[in-house]
């Protein structure tokens, strides 16, 4: 090799180092957007390890011609060099442009490590929270009319749903969320027959209904049938929860269903559903698909599907979030001025889910069905009882947690409650 061919392949290995130094530091400063929906519907795309990719230039703005002259005399795959770096997912519209979605971070412990992590960060608190999945590629992948959808497994958590790149539910703690959502307003009636759930395609909710023997019928209405026929495959509690002769299983829209359902049908309606709304970085407002289900139309369809003294559950977010925790304060003054008599706030605790906490409202109509705590605690017990004697026990909620979960720290009961005085 002579002298003069030698400089030339330096320089051009010069030239491709300094890009790659110019791709890392981009990577590192570059203000993606990042908001919390827990059930985007907007579709990630990966890049990962050998997968193909419009460009490098469309992600990060580096141009061709600094990759071509620095791979004219060494061999060079843009695509390649920038996974070796890292991993991640950019979030895109089907026009290209970037989104104000989630980013589903995929990144490895170091440059060599084949480990994979399902991470989800909280721009308006600056949080990210991330689990280690035991393989590269999903356990099952699809891409639904909705949604992506997959099937990841981690040592600890087991098998994890997630909904476009963003975790939803997994084998180990998806107990404390839908044992919470189910028995609480459940227990809180004296005898429901019939149950409304919107939402919750996992069927993990549906699942734990079916332990009361006093319910008769439950419909269950969810958009996304993909998401059903997969949970029914990978976890335990999707071969339960439409097997059931009670259950009347309905794909569709859920705020359809209420605007057209019946007077006074229900007893129970349990609403388990994603994020009304995001926040960016810069302290954005988004609303999201499911912020139909928050509105006050929607909320007095729900009260007048109602029976006397029924009860009304829906996912209420964390309180840890400034955003959610204004939003708690708005919904229960909202589900108050349409008539319900009784909108408490109560709390779980969750590992996967961002800050490890999340909530719920439980909107009742009418004069309580017990005439006290100690009342509603005895008849509890003895109802929680009969789901253990048939061999159907829960793993989160117990008897006690009908009262308790509704006390709360102090700072958020003032903020929820505007007011000093327990609730």
């Amino acid at each position: 090799m002579n002298q003069l061919h030698l400089l030339k392949r330096l320089d051009a290995l010069t030239l491709f180092s300094w890009s790659l130094a110019v791709l890392a530091c981009k990577l590192l400063v570059s203000n993606v957007v990042v908001a919390k929906n827990r059930d985007s519907l907007v579709p990630p795309i990966l890049l990962e390890r050998g997968d193909n990719v419009k460009s490098i230039q469309s992600l990060l703005s580096v141009h061709d011609d600094d990759f071509e002259s620095a791979s004219s005399d060494y061999e060079c795959n843009a695509n390649n060099s920038y996974s070796a770096l890292t991993n991640a997912i950019t979030l895109e519209d089907e026009g290209g442009v970037p989104t104000t979605s989630v980013l589903h971070e995929v990144v490895g412990t170091s440059m060599d490590s084949n480990v994979k992590k399902l991470s989800e960060r909280i721009a308006e608190i600056g949080f990210t929270q991330t689990i280690d999945v035991t393989t590269l590629r999903p356990l099952f992948s699809t891409r639904s009319k909705y949604q992506d959808i997959e099937v990841y497994e981690s040592k600890f958590y087991g098998k994890i749903l997630v909904l476009d790149g963003v975790l939803q539910i997994t084998e180990r703690d998806g107990n404390s969320y839908n044992e919470m959502m189910s028995h609480i307003p459940l227990m809180a009636h004296k005898n429901p027959k019939r149950v409304l759930v919107i939402g919750g395609g996992d069927g993990y909710v549906v699942s734990e209904v079916l332990k009361h023997n006093s319910v008769e019928v439950v419909d269950h209405v969810d958009l996304d049938e993909e998401v059903i026929r997969t949970c029914e495959k990978f976890f335990k509690w999707g071969k339960v929860a439409w097997s059931d002769s009670r259950v009347n299983l309905r794909v569709g829209d859920g705020a359809a269903w209420v605007r057209n359902a019946p007077s006074d049908y229900y007893d129970v309606i349990i609403q388990d559903s994603s994020d009304p709304f995001s926040v960016d970085d810069n302290g954005s407002k988004s609303l999201l698909p499911s912020s139909v289900l928050y509105t006050d139309n929607h909320f007095r369809n729900v009260r007048r599907i109602l029976r006397d003294g029924g009860k009304f559950m829906f996912q209420a977010e964390t309180f840890i979030i400034p955003s959610d925790l204004s939003g708690i304060h708005t919904w229960r003054l909202q589900a108050m001025d349409i008539g319900f008599s009784s909108v408490r706030y109560g709390t779980v605790f969750i590992s996967t889910y961002p800050t490890g906490q999340i909530g719920f409202l439980l909107c009742e109509i009418g004069k309580n069905h017990f005439n006290d705590d100690s009342e509603l605690l005895s008849e509890t017990k003895i109802r929680h009882r009969l789901i253990e004697e048939a061999g159907m026990e829960t793993t989160y909620y117990h008897p006690k947690l009908q009262i308790s979960s509704f006390d709360l720290p102090y700072w958020v009961q003032k903020s929820i409650y505007g007011s000093t005085e327990v609730i």
